[in-house]
């Protein structure tokens, strides 16, 4: 089988109920707030990013998040809210809780879980392609959730380790929130996972130190010492220096890969900087072949195509559609392929 790398965007995510990125503003309930205080601080964020949509209807929510994040200080002022409230509100939307507290302190990536539509999903690439490298652009953790041995009532640690950082790689599972106990789980090794934009159970701490955490207590803390970190997926943004290395080591496991499974990422134009980053990957003369796993995968095949590249592009339907398209996969009748020259061809 050959060596394969998956490359998973948001719309992999809503396939399991995650809100796309573009959607995390447009609710009508607040996420889950600690306090008086939070909650006010979850309701400007609402009532400003609706004020902006009024005056750039044709914008998202992404390009707000990076409008917050290039006015910085002056966020306030200027937009209705800052960064670090926005933040705060978009990671919120991306966990299933019922409580702000203790419940984050036990929800994490010692959690073994997976949506239906997941574990069809892992089961079914895990069996038919050598799974290495993970590539997300998602701040969830469903995939580390979802890469566990089987299925537990117990938290045990997930088969995977985050990509750019040290080999082996610890977080301390709480087992005690009240007396602050807790154990270490050392991380797997079995697939490499690149997160190029952050992660909701990483934090800056004292402003220097960032840490892995195994759960999700750093979107529900509000202290200048102690952020999420993540960065936006901004249009030509520079990449922040802790993230350099991980979006390093990712390009060259995907130059490594000869087979990229694409699913629920469109590449949007106004993010320049991904945009330069795949298509160097892509130059790899050891890629061959490229699933696209998306709706609309026929129109986002030519954003996968670069002069120079001999590699196949299959389209196939999104989530969970494409996991019924066995023939379709391995060149049964109904498939179709892009070819070099950008041409559709049926397989016989």
């Amino acid at each position: 089988m050959p060596n394969t790398a998956l490359i998973l965007g948001a719309g992999f995510s809503f396939a399991a109920g995650v809100p796309l990125t573009r959607d995390l503003f447009d609710c009508t309930d607040l996420p889950l707030s600690k306090s008086d205080k939070d909650e006010a601080a979850l309701e400007e964020v609402q009532r400003a990013y609706r004020r902006w949509k009024v005056d750039h209807p044709e914008k998202n929510a992404e390009e707000w998040l990076a409008a917050l994040a290039e006015a910085g200080i002056r966020s306030k002022d200027r937009l209705g809210t800052t960064w670090d409230n926005a933040i705060q509100f978009a990671l919120r939307r991306l966990v299933k809780l019922k409580n702000a507290h203790p419940e984050p302190y036990y929800h994490g990536i010692c959690t073994s879980f997976a949506h239906p539509t997941h574990a069809r999903f892992w089961q079914f690439v895990t069996s038919n392609f050598d799974l290495k490298t993970i590539v997300t652009l998602n701040y969830d953790i469903l995939i580390e959730q979802a890469l566990h041995e089987g299925s537990s009532e117990h938290r045990t640690a997930p088969d995977c380790y985050y990509g750019g950082f040290a080999f082996n790689q610890i977080v301390m599972k709480m087992i005690n929130v009240a007396k602050r106990e807790s154990v270490p789980m050392r991380l797997g090794h079995k697939y490499k996972l690149y997160k190029l934009h952050g992660s909701i159970n990483w934090a800056w701490e004292h402003s220097t130190t960032m840490k892995v955490h195994d759960d999700v207590r750093a979107i529900f803390r509000r202290r200048g010492d102690y952020q999420p970190a993540v960065v936006a997926p901004v249009p030509e943004k520079d990449t922040p220096e802790f993230f350099l290395n991980i979006w390093r080591e990712a390009s060259v496991s995907l130059a490594e890969a000869e087979t990229w499974i694409v699913c629920g990422y469109s590449m949007p134009d106004y993010d320049i900087a991904l945009r330069d980053f795949f298509h160097k990957a892509l130059g790899s003369k050891r890629l061959r072949h490229i699933f696209i796993l998306d709706p609309y995968s026929q129109q986002l095949s030519s954003k996968w195509r670069i002069p120079g590249s001999t590699a196949e592009i299959t389209c196939l339907p999104g989530l969970p559609h494409a996991l019924d398209a066995d023939k379709e996969w391995f060149g049964g009748s109904s498939s179709h392929s892009v070819t070099a020259d950008g041409q559709y061809q049926l397989f016989s």
